[in-house]
């Protein structure tokens, strides 16, 4: 699978459109969708891709990340983490675009 690597923001994103899969790209991998109703709450375990689709006004939604970082995590992404420091901090970094919104 395609990944957009953004290591200034830390950001990791696929080019793939998965509500539109006419794509032969879409093969190999599998899908669950399901809704989640007030009161629930969804689990996406480490390093799994996903996507939100929001249905409904905009005052009714809600989204929580939580992330934590062990040292075995860290360790594991010790090469995305330091491309991401140098890229934000390093000689050739740019002042950052304020107010520009990425969509994928």
């Amino acid at each position: 699978m395609a990944i957009n690597k953004n290591y200034r923001d830390y950001e990791f994103s696929s080019p793939l459109n998965v509500w539109n899969a006419n794509d032969t790209s879409y093969s190999k991998m599998k899908f669950i969708e399901f809704n989640v109703e007030a009161g629930q709450t969804v689990y996406v375990p480490p390093f799994w891709h996903y996507s939100l689709k929001m249905v409904g006004s905009d005052d009714d939604h809600v989204c929580h990340v939580f992330d934590y970082s062990s040292p075995m995590n860290i360790l594991a992404n010790a090469f995305s983490i330091t491309n991401h420091l140098f890229e934000k901090y390093g000689p050739k970094a740019g002042p950052k675009e304020e107010g520009k919104i990425t969509t994928i």
